[in-house]
């Protein structure tokens, strides 16, 4: 995940554009903006928390906010970029390596800050976002078994016989 620091015009109002697996988001004053639409100009971002009507108008190509974000119903939620990041590094991790899940959890929240351990989500849950990121081996064309789970540890046969058709 990727963190940007994008100012507006008059440098008054910095957002960080928070880049997510899917689509990025927009930090700013707290608040956490997804996209609702874009357009070929400019992108609509919506509060996170769907019952807020809160939105602002981007054009993220040139880093400015085209329309101000308007009120929120509820406080701003400091606390929850870290878990945002957390869950996205887990998902980026988990896609690209075999580490078993409880390495992955483990590597990822070495780093996590203490004052944010409110926000952070359960284990059960880490554990099947990771579950959820891992592609499954198929069977190929004849029903056979991929060749890497043909084999053992030390590349030996772990399939001692098996039937041509």
């Amino acid at each position: 995940m990727i963190f940007n620091v994008i100012s507006t015009k008059d440098n008054s109002n910095p957002m960080s554009l928070i880049m997510g697996l899917r689509k990025p988001m927009i930090l700013h004053e707290g608040y956490i903006y997804t996209v609702e639409r874009t357009t070929k100009m400019n992108s609509i971002f919506r509060c996170k928390n769907r019952d807020c009507k809160a939105r602002c108008d981007t054009n993220l190509s040139m880093g400015t906010f085209l329309s101000l974000p308007t009120s929120h119903c509820r406080a701003p939620e400091r606390d929850s970029v870290p878990a945002i990041r957390l869950k996205n590094d887990i998902k980026a991790h988990a896609a690209i390596t075999d580490e078993s899940t409880g390495t992955i959890i483990h590597s990822t929240i070495r780093t996590y800050p203490l004052s944010a351990a409110g926000q952070l989500p359960k284990n059960e849950s880490l554990m099947l976002m990771i579950q959820r990121q891992r592609t499954t081996e198929t069977v190929d064309t004849d029903g056979r078994l991929p060749e890497k789970l043909r084999k053992k540890y030390r590349d030996e046969g772990f399939i001692l016989h098996e039937e041509k058709s």
